[in-house]
């Protein structure tokens, strides 16, 4: 019995210890400066550098209401969320990473407007990533691709109105009365980035005809490249409908 108590004392001493130098490490973290904890971190790679400062930021937060997070972290943190729904509920409920809710992201998501035509807000983001990069890096190739779809009527909550028809946003106004079965992507890649981005959608009757598909294109070149972007290659599955560009 007294070697049982001697190693219950014991492990709570090293219990205590160790509560004590978290508290120590919160306040020395506290007293940090931001250009001081941007000098250490600058050994780690940029996503590294990003989880780091985040949980800094959360560790000094008073509450965990109410969180403020980074652009780049939420970002990073729907990526996560769409990659795989049960890896991001995981590791937030082992708060291995300060993760926002996925109410939260729900949230941010109903924010970003979801609609047929250009995605001014793709496009926007473009535009801020290109903004101080090189000529080369501003180059890249624009794709074009059509998809087959169920047709389907559905309500929009956030529009009030009824999608599942023609929609070929500000570019066309013909054909609106009837159901699509056909979706027309288009999406920037850069050449010499890591990254692709999707900033047209259409809804369309069969394969969208070829006048209409070339002035969409034309149309979305001269979008990238009020937004900085420079498209140097135009790359489609080479259908029937696609010869007339």
């Amino acid at each position: 019995m007294k070697a049982l108590r001697r190693k219950a004392i014991h492990a709570t001493l090293k219990r205590e210890k160790a509560r004590q130098d978290i508290l120590l490490m919160k306040k020395q973290l506290r007293t940090l400066s931001d250009s001081k904890i941007n000098e250490v971190l600058q050994i780690l790679p940029s996503k590294q550098q990003l989880v780091f400062k985040t949980a800094f930021m959360a560790a000094n937060a008073k509450s965990k209401l109410g969180r403020r997070y980074d652009q780049e972290w939420l970002m990073t943190c729907l990526l996560l969320q769409i990659s795989s729904s049960k890896a991001y509920s995981l590791i937030s409920d082992m708060q291995l990473l300060p993760l926002p809710t996925k109410a939260r992201l729900r949230q941010i998501i109903s924010g970003i407007p979801c609609k047929y035509g250009y995605n001014q807000v793709a496009l926007r983001c473009i535009e801020e990533h290109l903004n101080y990069k090189s000529h080369l890096r501003r180059c890249g190739v624009l794709l074009v691709d059509e998809i087959k779809l169920k047709q389907a009527v559905a309500f929009n909550k956030a529009s009030y109105k009824m999608d599942g028809f023609v929609d070929y946003g500000d570019e066309q106004a013909t054909g609106m009365d009837q159901l699509a079965d056909h979706g027309l992507v288009l999406m920037y890649v850069p050449l010499f980035e890591d990254w692709v981005q999707s900033i047209a959608t259409f809804a369309a009757k069969g394969a969208a005809p070829g006048n209409v598909l070339s002035e969409i294109v034309i149309s979305a070149v001269i979008q990238l490249h009020k937004h900085g972007a420079s498209v140097l290659v135009i790359i489609s599955d080479g259908a029937g409908n696609n010869r007339f560009m």
